[in-house]
């Protein structure tokens, strides 16, 4: 998957934001480890939300960040596809089941 515009403003702006907090502070290792741990923390949030929603996927997915939002919004059209077809296929044996009651149980056929 390849990371979306907003993952890299995302990004820069906690490695910017770590640059800077590290040279106030003059602990560049650990601002950096903070951005590294804000960044999984966001990461993992949008897990929990793809995860909440695949266990009942009848709704939008509610996913924020762009790049996760892509693959729930594919998910979400491949469901909605798939829910069409078994509608259509549905409604095709109601027609057939309608057909087939309309149909005499028996049949003479004088020759």
């Amino acid at each position: 998957m390849k990371p979306s515009l907003q993952d890299w403003i995302i990004g820069a702006v906690l490695l910017l934001g770590a640059l800077v907090a590290g040279s106030v502070l003059d602990a560049y290792g650990l601002c950096l480890f903070v951005a590294a741990l804000i960044w999984i923390v966001l990461q993992q949030r949008e897990f929990v939300r793809l995860s909440r929603w695949a266990a009942h996927p009848l709704r939008r997915p509610d996913n924020v960040l762009y790049s996760w939002e892509r693959v729930s919004e594919r998910l979400y059209r491949s469901l909605a596809r798939a829910r069409r077809r078994t509608h259509r296929a549905l409604e095709a044996l109601d027609t057939l089941r309608e057909i087939t009651n309309a149909l005499p149980d028996a049949a003479i056929i004088i020759d």
